[in-house]
């Protein structure tokens, strides 16, 4: 009654609601498809950066890995030097002590530190 009082066919009336709500519902779709396109991409440019920085990470440790079993050999043959069981040269020696003061500890370096990659 609403609709012929104000001269309105109620049929178009539901008509033009249903493809209102359809086109909403498409545009929603639409801009939930372009959002999950835009987090694959940002997720897969994460973990390109991830995989870079675990390559880095893992090349460090192998060198500081590599420089502690070096100390450790010098270490031995300083301590077998000492109880008598080997003769180091003085050269050596000297290098094998100055050795033992040097200190591999992995470097991290904050190559994303504004929180983006």
């Amino acid at each position: 009654m609403l609709f012929e009082r104000v001269g309105l066919n109620w049929r178009n009336a539901l008509g033009e609601l249903v493809i209102v709500v359809a086109g909403v519902f498409i545009a929603l779709s639409a801009d939930g498809w372009a959002q999950q396109r835009a987090d694959r991409s940002l997720e897969q440019e994460y973990i390109s950066h991830l995989e870079i920085d675990l390559r880095s990470d893992t090349a460090q440790l192998g060198i500081a890995i590599a420089l502690a079993e070096s100390r450790a050999t010098l270490g031995h043959a300083v301590l077998r030097a000492v109880d008598g069981d080997t003769v180091l040269a003085p050269g050596d020696l000297v290098v094998a002590l100055e050795r033992q003061f040097y200190f591999a500890v992995p470097a991290y370096f904050a190559s994303h530190a504004s929180g983006s990659p």
